[in-house]
């Protein structure tokens, strides 16, 4: 029987970034906000959106192994 195997692999990484807000900034909204993007390019994208300056991005490109989850599977016809 061969049989097509849906995995999810979760990767966690640990970016980091500096970045200079006006005084007035509501950082609580914009962090917020950046925290809805789905990768850290679209966080950085985010910030600068809400006017942040990046002084400094820190990318990890190591990250820690996360979960594995068997989402699915389904048959294939030979």
């Amino acid at each position: 029987m061969k049989l097509k195997v849906y995995v999810t692999e979760n990767v966690k990484f640990s970016h980091e970034v500096i970045i200079e807000v006006a005084d007035d900034c509501n950082i609580e909204r914009v962090l917020d906000r950046a925290e809805t993007e789905c990768c850290f390019d679209d966080v950085i994208g985010s910030l600068e959106d809400d006017d942040c300056k990046i002084v400094e991005r820190i990318n990890d490109e190591d990250g820690d192994f996360g979960d594995i989850k068997i989402d699915d599977y389904t048959g294939i016809k030979e």
